[in-house]
């Protein structure tokens, strides 16, 4: 699948934007130009306002794509992407830097004819939290079955009730062998899942300290991470839930930061994607980047998944049961066998949340374009990713390896392959650092794949060489 990438930085006024690394046919494609436009403009405040009426959603979404239109190679690649009506799947992102980058409602985006990208399968539409770094090899996560899922379910004093019944729902005639590891901090509730008897599942109260339940994120090693919790980005970007004292009280009286989450490298790189299921998981407070944001920046988290502003409650439940359908969707896709994995593009797990949402706001519209053209919700959930194509990868069932030792070297070799990532983008790394790095992952990679991942990295990478350290200019 392609990608068009535009770049908006607010971190110097006015806010500018271009085209991030385009095919050569684009010219200035990377000339900064104005955006001309602010969250404080009067269309935009009478969308957070809520003043939905005559088609508000849609006038935000076109002048949003206008705005974008008036830079010649941003133009041309929007035209190319949505106006030649392409049959094929092409993802846009909008790498977004600075409070008023972050903060204008990009998933609005509407061509000139009308359509809402995020709401057209054909056009992916996610944010990019970083600038693609000058080595683009893709993330890739090994992957042998059960999926590891883990949910956090607190958010007094909200019932989790209805979070479970739509998770449960998008999972219980899952035939990809998995397993499900609840915390929650609702007596009542924990003995419902029990009566389930579902062997997959197993579910816990909410430990007494925040750094408890991190370490048993971390010791279970969870592929899929889900917080039905509350959200803020007063002060620090920080999710906030309860345990079992706190359910008793009615109040959420533990705090996870998102630094506390990304200087846990385990979870890091064990974590293909983060859900935030809560308020205000990916809105921006005064001078604080969201939380979704601060997580995937710079080497974290490969995708995550946040709300640009509170979100009632019924409308995080629907959107939790058509998530994990598309997200389990997708990865039934990956894991067939076959000696060129295919990418994930995360950000297509969006678009089926989006049109439910759209559709249970629809408020008598006959149509889910004539509904989204005056309807918010559905432009809420966000998703932020890291530049690098993500894949996954079967283990090799030729090494001799045990599941724990396999597990223990490809963390060690994610650790690796992100350090390289680090110290290539620094001035003056001596080479014998980066031959080094080089040496351990290859050695790595041997022990992991001994049938061909570096074939396969070669086809995938423009060279050897680019892939062993070299950069491009």
């Amino acid at each position: 699948m392609s990608r068009t990438v535009v770049q908006v930085f607010a971190e110097h006024k006015p806010t500018t934007f271009y085209l991030g690394a385009p095919p050569d046919q684009y010219v200035d494609w990377d000339s900064p130009r104005p955006l001309g436009c602010k969250p404080t403009d009067k269309l935009f405040t009478q969308f957070a306002g809520g003043d939905l009426s005559s088609d508000l959603v849609k006038q935000v979404g076109k002048q949003l794509f206008k705005r974008l239109a008036k830079h010649q190679a941003v133009g041309m690649a929007l035209d190319q992407l949505v106006l030649n009506n392409n049959v094929q799947r092409s993802s846009l992102y909008i790498r977004v830097a600075g409070d008023d980058a972050e903060s204008l409602p990009w998933e609005t985006l509407c061509s000139p004819k009308g359509d809402f990208l995020a709401l057209d399968h054909r056009w992916p539409m996610g944010r990019m939290a970083d600038p693609p770094s000058g080595n683009q090899s893709p993330i890739e996560r090994a992957f042998e079955p059960p999926l590891r899922i883990l949910a956090v379910l607190s958010a007094p004093p909200i019932d989790a009730r209805p979070e479970w019944d739509a998770l449960y729902s998008a999972i219980r005639d899952e035939r990809l062998k998995l397993h499900l590891e609840v915390y929650v901090c609702q007596l009542d509730l924990k003995v419902h899942i029990e009566s389930l008897g579902d062997p997959r599942i197993h579910v816990n109260l909410v430990p007494n300290k925040a750094s408890d339940l991190l370490d048993e994120i971390q010791a279970f090693r969870p592929h899929l991470l889900h917080f039905f919790c509350h959200g803020s980005t007063q002060s620090q970007p920080r999710l906030v839930f309860g345990n079992i004292a706190g359910w008793l009280t009615q109040e959420s009286n533990l705090t996870i930061t998102a630094d506390d989450l990304r200087q846990r490298p385990e979870i890091v790189q064990m974590v293909w994607l983060l859900t935030l299921n809560c308020c205000d998981g990916a809105a921006v407070g005064k001078n604080v980047a969201s939380i979704a944001w601060s997580l995937v920046k710079g080497n974290g988290f490969p995708a995550v998944i946040g709300m640009r502003e509170p979100v009632a409650s019924a409308d995080a439940n629907l959107f939790t049961e058509a998530g994990y359908l598309a997200i389990l969707a997708e990865i039934n896709r990956c894991v067939g066998p076959s000696p060129d994995p295919p990418d994930i593009e995360w950000a297509s797990i969006l678009y089926q949340p989006r049109r439910k949402l759209a559709e249970t706001h629809a408020d008598g519209h006959p149509t889910t374009a004539a509904a989204a053209a005056e309807t918010r919700q559905w432009t809420l959930p966000v998703i932020y990713v890291r530049p690098q194509i993500f894949r996954l990868r079967p283990p090799s069932t030729e090494t001799g390896l045990t599941d724990k030792q396999r597990r223990e070297l490809q963390v060690e070799l994610n650790k690796l392959l992100e350090g390289r990532e680090f110290f290539k983008r620094l001035p003056d790394v001596p080479p014998d650092m980066i031959e080094e790095l080089n040496r351990r992952i290859d050695s790595l990679e041997h022990q992991l794949y001994p049938d061909g991942l570096a074939a396969a990295t070669e086809r995938d990478l423009p060279s050897r060489a680019l892939r062993r350290g070299g950069r491009r200019r």
